[in-house]
C-alpha cells in the first residue's frame, strides 16, 4: 500500500528528522538509515580479492627466488683458474690455445681487407700470355657515368660487349674498369688491358 503523502509533508518529515512508518521494499535499491535510497551493494569482491592475493604472493616468491638464485646458482658456473704470480708486477703465462696479441695484430696487418680485390692479386700485362681466349680480347673504349662501363670486342667471334665491374663474358670476369685500362679475372688470373 502506497503512502498518500504530499511532497510539502515528506519535505518537513525529512528537514525535522523524521522516519517513515515502513521502508520501502525495492529490489535493486535499498534504503540506508537516513531514509534516501541508494543503490544495493553488488556482490561481494571476494573473488577479487583471492586473486590480488595470490598475484601478490607470486610476486612476492619470484622476487624472492631472483634474489637467492645468484648464491646458489652461480656455484655451478666454473671459471677458469688465475696462475699464480699474475700480480701486476709479473708476467702471468699464456693460456693454453691463446695467441698473444702481436700474433693477431700482424694478421690483420698483413691483410688489405678495405682495400681493392684488384691488388690481391699479380696483374699479368695481355702481350705476354699465350691463352688463346684472352688473346681475342680487346679494350675499345670506356663510358664514363654513374656507373663506369668499357667497350670491349672479341675480334675472334667479331661481337662488342658493354659492360659494367662484376659481369661476366664467358669465363671472363670483369674485376675492375678505371680510366684507360680494364682489369678481367680469367682461369684465377687478373689480365689488364688498356686503351
Amino acid at each position: 500500500m502506497k503512502e498518500n503523502i504530499p511532497p510539502e509533508e515528506r519535505l518537513l518529515k525529512l528537514i525535522r528528522g523524521e522516519k517513515r512508518s515502513k521502508p520501502r521494499n525495492i529490489s535493486p535499491l535499498a534504503a540506508d538509515k537516513a531514509g534516501s535510497i541508494a543503490l544495493a551493494k553488488p556482490c561481494s569482491c571476494i573473488y577479487l580479492r583471492k586473486a590480488g592475493i595470490i598475484v601478490l604472493a607470486l610476486s612476492l616468491a619470484y622476487l624472492l627466488f631472483v634474489f637467492i638464485y645468484p648464491y646458489f646458482g652461480l656455484k655451478k658456473i666454473v671459471l677458469p683458474e688465475i696462475p699464480r704470480g699474475a700480480d701486476r708486477g709479473q708476467q702471468a703465462q699464456p693460456i693454453r690455445g691463446v695467441k698473444p696479441l702481436q700474433s693477431y695484430l700482424q694478421g690483420i696487418s698483413s691483410r688489405s681487407i678495405f682495400g681493392n680485390a684488384v691488388g690481391t692479386g699479380e696483374v699479368v700485362s695481355v702481350s705476354n700470355v699465350n691463352v688463346d681466349s684472352i688473346k681475342d680480347i680487346k679494350l675499345v673504349g670506356i663510358i664514363s657515368g654513374e656507373k663506369i662501363q668499357a667497350v670491349i670486342e672479341d675480334t675472334k667471334l667479331n661481337k662488342s660487349y658493354t659492360v659494367t665491374k662484376g659481369q661476366n663474358i664467358g669465363e671472363m670476369q670483369i674485376e675492375d674498369i678505371t680510366e684507360g685500362k680494364v682489369i678481367i679475372r680469367y682461369q684465377g688470373k687478373l689480365f689488364q688491358f688498356s686503351l
